[in-house]
């Protein structure tokens, strides 16, 4: 268990492949690596548009 000043509601375990997207209001952390290997991480604004039909 990780203890700080918030505790988490949900966790995402991480694997392979797997992409988690979320708003950026939502508050996020990541926990410590506890093996060799990169950890990628992009941070981007998407901004649907309305069709016109």
């Amino acid at each position: 268990m990780i203890r700080g000043f918030f505790s988490a509601e949900f966790f995402v375990k991480p694997k392979i492949g797997r992409l988690v997207i979320f708003p950026s209001y939502m508050w996020h952390g990541t926990t410590p690596k506890s093996v060799s290997g990169e950890r990628l991480t992009i941070a981007f604004d998407l901004c649907p548009i309305k069709k016109t039909r």
